[in-house]
């Protein structure tokens, strides 16, 4: 993304075929990191971090757990950036195939104490990184109940 001297700056975007897709919308974990970014930047939101999951039912929808502030107009803007970012997305939310985003607002410290989990378990303190996405009902749970491995 640019030089710092001499240096290369780069910027991690997220890992490889990590994406998330109900009915065809295929949102990958650059793109929804894309629009919490504008998101936040937008209406203000102060996020100490988030994960997005599909929360499966009738009607799929993106659930977003999140740990921060935010405002009023947040998930209005979410969806719109959800929208910008994902043409697919935006497809299946005006057709009706895909549901509005849920907001799922997690305690404080929520992300702390998953990563105090990961180094408890062995992982080294600089690898660890907190999933934007949870593919799996066990990523989400570690996530949001704290519980796992």
């Amino acid at each position: 993304v640019g030089f710092c001297e001499n240096t290369p700056v780069i910027r991690f975007v997220g890992k490889y075929g990590r994406f998330l897709n109900s009915v065809g919308e295929k949102c990958s974990e650059a793109q929804i990191s894309q629009a919490m970014r504008e998101t936040c930047l937008r209406t203000g939101a102060d996020l100490v971090g988030f994960t997005v999951r599909i929360y499966w039912k009738e009607q799929p929808s993106f659930e977003v757990a999140f740990e921060g502030e935010i405002t009023e107009f947040f998930l209005e803007v979410l969806e719109e950036e959800l929208c910008r970012v994902n043409i697919e997305y935006a497809s299946k939310r005006e057709s009706g195939r895909l549901a509005p985003p849920i907001l799922h607002p997690l305690q404080k410290g929520s992300y702390a104490r998953y990563r105090q989990r990961k180094i408890s378990m062995g992982a080294p303190a600089g690898q660890i990184k907190d999933p934007v996405l949870a593919l799996t009902e066990e990523e989400w749970t570690e996530v949001v109940y704290g519980l796992g491995d």
